[in-house]
């Protein structure tokens, strides 16, 4: 399997394009999804969706 190379963004772009989001950040010049951590000591850790 052949992979491309990871397309390069600017600052510029990449406020444009994800600003309003906080999924992802921009390191070197390449887009990162942030890796959500479980906190089992979170107060919501355990509720249940709609409680």
């Amino acid at each position: 399997m052949v992979k491309s190379a990871p397309k390069v963004l600017t600052v510029d772009e990449f406020i444009r394009h994800y600003g309003e989001c906080d999924r992802y950040e921009l390191i070197d010049g390449e887009l990162i999804e942030k890796i959500k951590i479980f906190n089992p000591r979170s107060p919501t850790a355990f509720r249940r969706k709609g409680a």
